[in-house]
């Protein structure tokens, strides 16, 4: 039997917005090393203790809701410039074809297999960067001008395996060798 107070407590904190998907208070101090701004907000992301030199910004949107009559238009670009967001958690792929799977990592790596959450409102990206001095125009040795090659990876699987963020495609431990990686989930 559950103790009165720890339900209380258990029905608070499961009413309290989650911040992965919440927009930040004015007033709460950011890590300005972690906080980004982009055309669709302003995101503040984290350092994995995994992987300390690694900064990730993880579901940034780039597109509005495919939603409704957008479900099947190009999407329209997320525009919200002056809000903050907390990018520190991935976000729902998009929809894939479940049940018996013959793909590679399906058949040999089972491990590897996505039982991530899935959805229409897919259109978020990824971003790992080396947390190094020199990046971004400050002193350093890292590329001209402090600047580091980006890969860009928009995942393939034919809605069948894969999305932004499974398990094999995390370039996490790859990016503390001074390269930015974005990966985009997209339909």
């Amino acid at each position: 039997m559950i103790h009165p107070t720890s339900l209380f407590l258990l029905t608070v904190l499961g009413a309290l917005p989650h911040p992965s998907t919440t927009a930040l208070a004015q007033n709460i101090s950011i890590p300005s090393a972690l906080t980004i701004r982009t055309t669709s907000g302003i995101y503040t992301g984290l350092i994995d203790p995994s992987v300390p030199d690694v900064k990730q910004w993880l579901g940034i949107r780039y597109g509005q809701p495919p939603l409704g009559t957008k479900r099947f238009l190009p999407p329209s670009p997320a525009v919200d410039p002056d809000t903050h967001y907390y990018a520190r958690q991935y976000q729902p792929i998009c929809f894939q074809q479940s049940g018996s799977h013959t793909g590679l990592f399906w058949e040999l790596v089972p491990e590897f297999q996505n039982q991530d959450p899935q959805g229409e409102d897919c259109l978020f990206l990824n971003v790992w960067a080396p947390d190094v001095k020199g990046v971004g125009g400050k002193e350093g040795k890292e590329g001209r001008d402090g600047l580091l090659p980006v890969l860009i990876w928009a995942c393939g699987g034919g809605l069948q395996e894969g999305g932004g963020h499974a398990p094999y495609q995390v370039p996490d431990r790859w990016v503390q060798r001074t390269k930015t990686h974005v990966v985009i989930t997209f339909k």
